[in-house]
């Protein structure tokens, strides 16, 4: 399929797809802001926070609507590899904020809920380096979008 598939939209159909574009460069930027607001001790449910990359908003776009619209493009599919790593990125800096709880014998052994440790000042460090990596990383993919959308006539 070549580019020349956009010279067909009318201008609407243009509108929209920028509109789509900006909506997915919001969620994205939105996410990634989530990481900071961890760190500063933001409290989120660890279960409503998306891990995989086709489960946060951007993902759920870019797999579906971007993909039929743009899934030609080099500059669709360069985002996929960055989209990853900013996840298995985010991943790591959870797993700092969010310890598996640590359970004691005696919590072992009557299956009671452990304890979990808030991080060292060291893994704060370590989370604040990953979380400046992750919006290094949201800029590439910012900048992805923004191609995309050069792309439109």
């Amino acid at each position: 399929m070549s580019e020349n598939i956009f010279q067909n939209l009318t201008d609407s159909e243009k509108n929209e797809i920028e509109q789509r574009l900006s909506s997915a460069k919001k969620a994205h930027k939105e996410w990634v802001n989530k990481a900071w607001f961890l760190i500063n001790g933001g409290a989120v449910s660890t279960d409503k926070i998306p891990k995989e990359p086709t489960d946060c908003p951007f993902g759920k776009w870019y797999y579906s609507e971007a993909k039929l619209i743009f899934g030609h493009l080099d500059e669709y599919i360069d985002i996929e590899p960055i989209h990853n790593e900013l996840h298995d990125k985010y991943q790591n800096l959870f797993t700092i904020l969010f310890p598996q709880p640590k359970k004691n014998w005696f919590q072992k052994m009557f299956n009671l809920e452990g304890s979990i440790a808030k991080p060292s000042e060291s893994e704060l460090i370590s989370a604040k380096k990953l979380a400046d990596e992750l919006l290094n990383i949201s800029d590439t993919v910012v900048e992805k979008i923004d191609a995309l959308k050069e792309k439109l006539p």
